[in-house]
């Protein structure tokens, strides 16, 4: 089993922590590798820890969950899976004949995504996508709260911007969150793995109103696909 968060202030004098997204990818290749029981904690601003198992991560496309299934039954043509994590999803597209270019900023994640099978799998991260003028995709996807990704609203602008570079006409890209109640809330989070704090981030939370005001003025048209009654959704924004 993993320990608990380092205490503040416990660390090596002068060491720098980790990024947070470089132990949720040691996470990953560790339950890869066979250590089944391991496990992240998720430590909000106010201190709350919310513990995940990594098996999260590994489920078969017949383990996904309804809001999911709905979210990969929209992806057309050639997808790019955005924080696509152990590959997933990635792995569900490719079962159903698109073909799929899967990205991480974790070199761990991309390396357990390639030892799955996830054919074309890289080490990079949206900017960098458009900065280089990258072929142009059909559907992006970005799952698992995908729009906290943005960070904050400001974030997701410049998300919606990069997106519409890479993006091919008619393209469309298919996100999901959780409405916090109050249009739209920013989250401090950290991870934590086997003992060691992540450096923490800005994760944001957004109802579908909000999300359609950002994307109508970045260029796009918001659809939801799918709410339940805990405001989890799943939108579709097309170009």
């Amino acid at each position: 089993m993993t320990a608990g968060p380092t205490p503040p202030g416990s660390e090596a004098a002068g060491s720098i922590p980790p990024s947070s997204w470089e132990l949720h990818g040691r996470a990953l290749g560790h339950w890869f590798a066979g250590d089944h029981d391991a496990r992240v904690d998720v430590i909000d601003d106010a201190g709350e820890i919310d513990p995940v198992q990594v098996e999260l991560f590994f489920r078969a496309p017949d383990q996904l969950e309804p809001w999911e299934r709905i979210a990969l039954d929209a992806c057309r043509g050639k997808v790019l899976d955005l924080g696509a994590g152990a590959g997933t999803h990635a792995l569900a597209l490719a079962a159903r004949g698109l073909q799929v270019t899967a990205v991480d900023i974790s070199a761990e994640a991309v390396a357990v995504m390639q030892a799955r099978g996830v054919q074309d799998a890289r080490c990079t991260t949206l900017p960098d996508l458009a900065n280089r003028g990258a072929a142009h995709y059909d559907t992006i996807i970005t799952l698992m709260h995908g729009a906290g990704l943005a960070g904050d609203l400001d974030g997701l602008t410049t998300l919606l911007e990069q997106a519409s570079q890479i993006l091919a006409p008619q393209g469309t890209l298919i996100l999901d969150s959780r409405d916090p109640g109050c249009g739209a809330a920013i989250a401090e989070l950290q991870i934590s793995y086997q003992g060691q704090l992540g450096k923490p981030f800005n994760w944001l939370y957004i109802d579908t109103e909000t999300l359609s005001d950002v994307a109508r003025a970045a260029g796009f048209h918001c659809e939801r696909l799918y709410q339940d009654d805990e405001g989890r959704h799943v939108c579709r924004l097309a170009v």
